[in-house]
This record gives C-alpha cells, sequence and structure tokens, in this order.
C-alpha cells in the first residue's frame, strides 16, 4: 500500500514537472520566434544562420532541401537581395515528437512584399513546423518544414461553418450561433451599432430572435 502511494506521489510530481517544462518552453520558443521574424525583417541573414544547428535541414513548400545552417543562411542572404519582403510569423502551439526526438513548434507564415526587378509582387502564405533543439541554454531549428495551406479544404470548412451558422439562425438557436464566434468577436449589424465581445453578441441574437416571433405570430393572426 505505501509502495502505491509512492508511486503514485512519483507519477503526479513527474506530471507537474513535465507541464511547467512544457508552459516554459511554450513561453521561450514564442520568443524565439519573434526573434526570428525580427532578424528576417531587419534582412540579417548571419542572425538567421545562428538560429539553426549547423546540420539543419530546411525542406521548403516544394519539397526541395537545404542542409546546413550557413547554407541556409547564404539562402536568405539571396533572397533579401533580390527581395523587398515582410515576415508575419503567428506561433500556434508546441508538442513532443519521439521521430525526432525534439519539441516541434508550429505556426502560420506570411511573406508579402515586391521584387526589387520590376516590382513583382511576392505573397507567399503556409505553414511551418520546426524541430528545436536546446544547445547551451539556446534554442536552434534542427529541422524546418513549410507547406502551403490546402484552400480547398479550408474552403470546405469555412462552408460548413457557414451552413451551421445559417441553420442556427433559421432555428433561432443562439446559443450554437454565439459558439461560432471567438470571446473577443466583434460585430458590426447593419444600420446599429458595433458590437464588442461575446456578451454584446448574445444580448443582439436573443432580441432579434424575440422580435422575429413577435413578427411571425402578428402575420399569424392577420391570415386568421
Amino acid at each position: 500500500m505505501i509502495k502505491a502511494s509512492f508511486i503514485t506521489t512519483l507519477l503526479c510530481l513527474a506530471g507537474s514537472i513535465l507541464q511547467a517544462q512544457t508552459v516554459n518552453d511554450e513561453l521561450e520558443l514564442q520568443t524565439f520566434t519573434r526573434r526570428f521574424m525580427a532578424a528576417y525583417n531587419a534582412q540579417d541573414h548571419a542572425a538567421i544562420g545562428k538560429m539553426y544547428t549547423a546540420d539543419a535541414v530546411r525542406i521548403d513548400q516544394e519539397g526541395k532541401q537545404i542542409i546546413g545552417s550557413e547554407n541556409i543562411a547564404a539562402y536568405f542572404e539571396e533572397q533579401f537581395r533580390n527581395n523587398n519582403v515582410t515576415l508575419l510569423l503567428k506561433h500556434t502551439g508546441i508538442h513532443w515528437s519521439d521521430a525526432e526526438h525534439a519539441w516541434v513548434a508550429k505556426g502560420n507564415y506570411e511573406v508579402y512584399g515586391k521584387t526589387y526587378v520590376y516590382d513583382i509582387a511576392i505573397d507567399i502564405v503556409g505553414s511551418y513546423a520546426n524541430a528545436m533543439l536546446k544547445t547551451n541554454g539556446e534554442w536552434k531549428i534542427a529541422k524546418s518544414w513549410l507547406s502551403r495551406f490546402d484552400m480547398e479544404a479550408i474552403k470546405a470548412e469555412i462552408q460548413a461553418l457557414n451552413d451551421t451558422w445559417a441553420a442556427a439562425v433559421n432555428a433561432k438557436d443562439a446559443a450554437t450561433v454565439l459558439d461560432l464566434y471567438a470571446d473577443d468577436a466583434v460585430s458590426m449589424p447593419d444600420d446599429a451599432p458595433m458590437l464588442a465581445g461575446k456578451a454584446a453578441i448574445k444580448k443582439d441574437l436573443e432580441t432579434g430572435f424575440a422580435n422575429r416571433k413577435k413578427t411571425t405570430r402578428s402575420r399569424t393572426k392577420r391570415r386568421k
């Protein structure tokens, strides 16, 4: 009984330590993401190169590989020489990968701007996954995968949300409609003040549904 209790305590303690470490790693990798974006937008290819391990691998959207931090830095140097672009990164989370033996940081990115020659517009969006290793207290990218968004899948997802919203509105189901809004959502109804936050949107939905019920009843009475 003592042994079982002791083992349970150890498991709980281990879980707490792992969770605390995960939160700390999450915050550190968010900081890393901001540093990478700042170096890119300063067109500092040398600083970017130092953010990769010496034998790092970068795989672009087309599956092309660049191996080694020096070659990756040279790639960015060439990009900055030809293009005037800005990078936006949105870190979405991390997870442990047994296959990579590393934390994998994921997120979305957008590169936009113009070429220096002919001012050709550039706008590339996609997602990334970086296998991260920590050496001497410093995070570095050991492997990076870039991928394009599946636009057809995104369109289907948006259409499904629209269908859910329309069905809920027709059914006067305020709870389901409200679930489709973010906590800090903003709604801009026609000929009415802007609504900020779920509480305001909920009140407006309930008022609108109640008015629809009154209108329906009055029409029914007139028909009789």
